[in-house]
């Protein structure tokens, strides 16, 4: 797979699209509405900046996997309701985008990507390429996948967009979340490397409401892995105008994830 030079990766987290904490809680679309309106400035002034976006299940997702423990195996109409549910919140994400006149395509991971016992073994990325190469905004998002041990498992966008930022040679990817990475006081984590993550694990939880991939905690264990391991620069942070704008203009911003 040939990298994407300058390649931005941004994962909009799902308790920021939706309201994660009710059993089917709907979206949030001021925040929807809010995303694309920032991301269409910054592409009406950076035209040529290849960019791939991700978001996370939400409630749409969790809801279904949660009611027929998708996590553990393969459940026939749990696939189904959970691949449907995560194809409609794509479509509201993609037509937000649309709307203002951003060239965007939903990509959904069940139809490409392959595991074994819950992690990534194989994907089929050519399309995905192509269209960041013409200017089109793939859409990816946490998802059920087809898994070679268990039948099916769930795939989470925070193992997904390290691995596609490994894939792609990107080393700047950003994860928009509904709350920043606390410490004990309540003041945001600048920084997580190496030498302090054993330290501020402790301050690493779950999320509110229904999650199976690990919430906090199990986003910024996927981060570490790719940091140690390829080098991969990763930022956490809220999903304000002031910090989407200054992330993505390769400044940084809330807590950043690195070696």
């Amino acid at each position: 797979m040939n990298s994407i030079p300058n390649l931005i990766i941004l994962k909009i987290g799902g308790s920021y699209l939706t309201e994660k904490n009710r059993v089917d809680g709907p979206p949030i679309l001021e925040n929807i509405h809010l995303f694309s309106k920032c991301l269409a400035q910054f592409i009406h002034s950076h035209p040529k900046q290849p960019i791939i976006l991700a978001h996370g299940a939400g409630s749409f997702g969790h809801t279904p996997a949660a009611k027929y423990h998708l996590a553990e195996g393969f459940h026939k109409t749990g696939v189904v309701e959970c691949e449907m549910a995560m194809q409609e919140l794509s479509s509201i994400i993609v037509n937000s985008l649309i709307k203002e006149g951003i060239s965007a395509i939903p990509f959904h991971p069940f139809n490409f990507v392959v595991t074994e016992n819950k992690r990534i073994v194989d994907m089929y990325l050519q399309p995905l390429q192509m269209l960041v190469n013409q200017g089109v905004i793939p859409v990816v998002h946490g998802d059920v996948a087809m898994d070679i041990m268990q039948g099916s498992c769930i795939l989470s966008a925070d193992q997904l967009v390290p691995e596609l930022a490994i894939r792609f040679g990107c080393h700047r990817i950003g994860f928009i979340c509904n709350s920043p990475v606390l410490n004990d006081k309540r003041e945001v984590i600048p920084l997580i490397n190496e030498q302090n993550y054993e330290s501020i694990k402790k301050f690493l939880h779950g999320c509110k409401g229904i999650d199976v991939t690990g919430g906090m905690a199990g986003k910024i264990n996927e981060l570490m892995i790719a940091a140690k391991k390829h080098n991969i620069q990763s930022y956490v942070f809220k999903g304000t105008k002031e910090c989407l704008e200054l992330f993505l203009e390769g400044n940084d911003v809330g807590t950043k994830i690195c070696q």
